[in-house]
């Protein structure tokens, strides 16, 4: 469902949404990690910029991974031109 939310574009919802999954046991990071592997850098880029508790985001996801080098795993081999110029 949180990918639905993800591929529309839909930021505002997602913290709506992601208040009510964190209930159910989805982190903030795995919510950025979805992010991440839809190749959705800019929403992930938003979310992590509106994110002031810096506990969420030293949080493990997938196979013990933290977000940064979630981002390295998931990102497509040309991503990091995109990166470069988003996120600088």
């Amino acid at each position: 469902m949180y990918q639905g939310i993800i591929a529309n574009n839909w930021l505002g919802i997602s913290h709506v949404a992601l208040k009510q999954f964190e209930a159910f046991g989805m982190t903030f990071a795995r919510a950025v990690e979805v992010a991440f592997k839809m190749q959705k850098l800019q929403f992930a880029k938003t979310l992590l910029g509106k994110q002031v508790s810096g506990k969420k985001l030293l949080d493990k996801v997938t196979n013990g991974r933290d977000l940064l080098t979630s981002f390295a795993y998931e990102c497509k081999e040309d991503t990091h031109r995109f990166a470069a110029k988003k996120f600088t």
